[in-house]
């Protein structure tokens, strides 16, 4: 029922880790992640629920973080995770290692 007022409603969609599960997002505009997941793939997993064909324009991602907190530590974490992924996606693999 919620997720059907949200598709009538097309806004902000706050997540946590039901945005890993499957659902689609497609009319979101905005995703606030207030709750990080452990791994970059979790946060593009989340973003791409609303990044699906259909969708009309850009999406924003907002990231609620704390100074000095566990989660500004894992959000560091999981940036350098994404570089690190990406940069590995970019070169051959073997002159990598």
């Amino acid at each position: 029922k919620a997720i059907e007022q949200f598709r009538k409603e097309k806004g902000i969609i706050a997540m946590t880790a039901a945005g890993d599960l499957g659902i689609n997002l497609v009319e979101a505009k905005k995703v606030v992640h207030f709750q990080l997941p452990w791994t970059a793939s979790g946060v593009d997993q989340r973003v791409s629920r609303s990044r699906r064909i259909g969708q009309t324009g850009e999406v924003e991602e907002v990231f609620i973080l704390a100074d000095d907190t566990i989660d500004t530590k894992l959000y560091a974490l999981v940036q350098k995770k994404k570089q690190l992924g990406e940069k590995l996606s970019k070169s051959d693999l073997m002159n990598v290692l």
